[in-house]
């Protein structure tokens, strides 16, 4: 939403109007405010919040090619961006960044939001150029990459997402910040030169930290059966997190998956239900329980049969998504068993099965266990099959010795 002062003066009547004008020049001769130093406020929604920012006017109205790029016309461009005091409008983001306690992920979304929603009438490329900037001012490992039929921004990233185009520059491996089918053979790396070596870190998600986004709460009902009993458990999510980790790049398995924090809201309607249902239940029985409870009321779907790409489910997510697949189960296991019985996982992915699933960690003298890992006794559990118990699978024992773990 763009606030400019000429719009108030237009909606006022003409008396006012020749008052306030009086004002502005009394003001205008102390305070400039037009000029090349002129500013204007803006605002954008960012999540269930609100973000302001102060945006020089020339900024607003600057040309960025589309087409036909070159090394010296890129860099004349970024250089007038930089003249531009852009840098004084990054501070403001990088300071709300702070606000949000958000990550460097998350900042590269603050970014997105900013470059999408004040500059809708610019060039994808200039949108691109604005979001290098501000990471590279952040002190985040991007460059800018094409040659005169394509332009792109490229990230170093810690967490590999699955998927997308990458590039090698100076030893170092850097993803395409937007879905590319086609590999060029030959790409230009453009950079403004006195911020080539600026920038060191590569993104990074905080596993241990969950962003301070709005706060609208959904809620979801979900039954099972049990035994001879039916269960119902009422799940609780804020849908502006929800939103904020759908927009995230498709991590690949891992136990961030499981080990980023639900929001309270999530947390406790798990908390008002399993605490009652796992009151006095032996360590094996809590563990069969949790094991059914993921089994039954999260139903199944594989990502492939209603969706256009693999999706991978913080527990936030599952909250609110109507169907799960194995890996996502995996991860909602992990989580319950590491909070309610104290155990260690590990995620387990069998390429030959196409199969995700997870493991427990035992005591050393457990009388039973599936494979060891580091010395350590663990248990295969399968969440995404329904009916199997702690120890059952149904992959093979080939398929075992071959599976890869995600700790």
């Amino acid at each position: 939403m763009k606030i400019g002062i000429f719009g108030i003066v237009l909606a006022l009547n003409f008396t006012m109007r020749l008052a306030l004008v009086k004002i502005l020049s009394l003001a205008l001769f102390a305070f400039p405010l037009f000029g090349k130093a002129e500013k204007t406020r803006w605002q954008f929604p960012f999540y269930g919040k609100t973000v302001t920012v102060n945006i020089p006017n020339e900024l607003i109205d600057f040309s960025f090619p589309e087409n036909n790029l070159d090394y010296i016309l890129v860099s004349r461009n970024l250089n007038e961006i930089h003249k531009l005091k852009l840098n004084e409008t990054i501070d403001e983001l990088r300071q709300q960044s702070k606000v949000f306690s958000l990550d460097n992920i998350g900042y590269f979304q603050l970014l997105k939001y900013f470059s999408a929603s004040c500059f809708p009438k610019q060039t994808n490329n200039f949108r691109k150029a604005i979001v290098w900037y501000g990471l590279r001012q952040g002190g985040v490992d991007a460059v800018l990459g094409g040659n005169t039929a394509y332009f792109n921004l490229f990230v170093r990233m810690e967490n590999s997402p699955d998927g997308g185009f990458a590039i090698t520059h100076q030893g170092k491996k850097y993803v395409s910040a937007s879905v590319d089918k086609i590999q060029y053979a030959s790409l230009e790396i453009y950079r403004l030169q006195l911020m080539q070596d600026s920038a060191a870190e590569a993104l990074q998600l905080d596993m241990y930290n969950t962003p301070l986004l709005g706060h609208t709460i959904k809620s979801k009902t979900r039954t099972f059966s049990y035994g001879n009993q039916t269960f119902t458990l009422n799940t609780k999510y804020n849908s502006d997190v929800v939103n904020y980790l759908n927009d995230l790049p498709s991590f690949r398995i891992g136990s961030y998956l499981y080990t980023l924090t639900p929001s309270e809201e999530a947390q406790k309607s798990m908390d008002d239900s399993l605490e009652i249902w796992l009151k006095n239940k032996t360590y094996g029985e809590k563990l069969t329980f949790i094991l059914a409870l993921v089994q039954n009321a999260f139903p199944y779907k594989a990502d492939a049969d209603y969706r256009k790409s693999e999706k991978r489910n913080f527990v936030e997510q599952t909250m609110a998504d109507e169907y799960i697949d194995c890996e996502d189960k995996a991860a909602l296991f992990c989580y319950l068993v590491n909070k309610y019985l104290g155990a260690e996982t590990v995620m387990l992915y069998s390429k030959s099965a196409t199969h995700v699933c997870c493991a427990i960690e035992l005591p050393e003298k457990a009388p039973g266990f599936t494979f060891k890992y580091f010395g350590k006794p663990y248990l295969v559990c399968e969440p995404a099959f329904e009916g199997l118990k702690p120890g059952e699978t149904e992959l093979t024992k080939d398929e075992i010795m071959h599976l890869e773990v995600f700790n």
